[in-house]
């Protein structure tokens, strides 16, 4: 049986079509006999110590996953089965800004130079449709870790959630995260065939993002 810790982070409350879906994926994980599914959610104003806390304590309790989802996205229960399937050390859904343009929260490159005019950092926009893929760095709004690769990462890095720093720039904790696991050799992995939408004023979805890149091209 793989045990999966659901970790969800949170500044501010949590929007109710989350909290639906949560249950949802909570319940329906009851009938798969592989799985044992439970919710942990924290609330606090600096999310980095949020996202520490609640990765040692999956360590501790010995999970074999940690699926993040932040806490204003929607979601399918069947997610989590689906990227268990992909077999990534760390994965996430191809998730989108809440906001227009809609692009999506994946970078193809995250390169941190000596100055801002060396940095290559460039959002993962022409990704590919119904694959697994590749990526540099991505938030952790639906983002699934396998707690080995986890615990390696906070054993040699001490706080990897911790905002990256430089002269010139810092990036945010899932960014930075994502810095450090690569700096040991990780790779980090999408899903464009996982759905999963950004509450906003809408739900920011990949058809938001497809449809403002056909605006673009006419």
């Amino acid at each position: 049986m793989k045990r999966i810790m659901v970790a969800v982070p949170s500044r501010e409350q949590i929007d109710v079509n989350t909290v639906k879906c949560l249950m949802k994926l909570e319940r329906d994980s009851r009938l798969n006999p592989e799985l044992s599914v439970d919710v942990e959610i924290a609330v606090g104003t600096i999310i980095h110590d949020l996202r520490y806390a609640m990765a040692q304590k999956a360590i501790d309790e010995k999970y074999d996953y940690v699926l993040w989802i932040d806490a204003d996205m929607v979601f399918e229960s069947d997610v989590l089965i689906d990227m268990i399937n992909d077999d990534k050390d760390i994965l996430t859904a191809v998730c989108f800004m809440r906001r227009s343009p809609y692009e999506p929260c994946i970078y193809q490159k995250m390169r941190l130079g000596m100055t801002l005019e060396e940095d290559e950092i460039e959002k993962y926009l022409d990704y590919p449709d119904n694959e697994v893929f590749e990526v540099e760095a991505c938030g952790m709004a639906m983002c699934l870790m396998k707690i080995e690769a986890l615990k390696r990462v906070l054993t040699l890095t001490g706080q990897p959630f911790f905002p990256l720093r430089n002269n010139h720039r810092t990036l945010g904790e899932d960014l930075s995260f994502c810095y450090k696991a690569r700096s040991l050799g990780y790779k980090i992995f999408a899903d464009s065939k996982i759905y999963v939408g950004h509450i906003g004023k809408l739900i920011a979805d990949r058809d938001s993002y497809k449809a403002l890149q056909r605006l673009r091209d006419v």
